[in-house]
């Protein structure tokens, strides 16, 4: 049985996705902080979000 991590995600490459596209957007974007700030608070709050959803279905079917 798989160990149950909470809602960090226990996947190759789940990192990379969550923040490769916040650098770059930070990188080549106008430096706007509090909107990069916003969208990366959403984005991971979204993932746990997502993560406990599957979680707690898997766990209740």
């Amino acid at each position: 049985m798989a160990r149950i991590t909470g809602w960090v995600p226990n996947y190759h490459g789940a990192w990379a996705m969550i923040t490769v596209p916040v650098l770059l957007g930070v990188a080549f974007a106008v430096p706007l902080w509090g909107a990069h700030r916003s969208w990366l608070s959403a984005k991971t709050i979204g993932l746990g979000e997502v993560a406990f959803s599957i979680l707690l279905f898997i766990t209740l079917v």
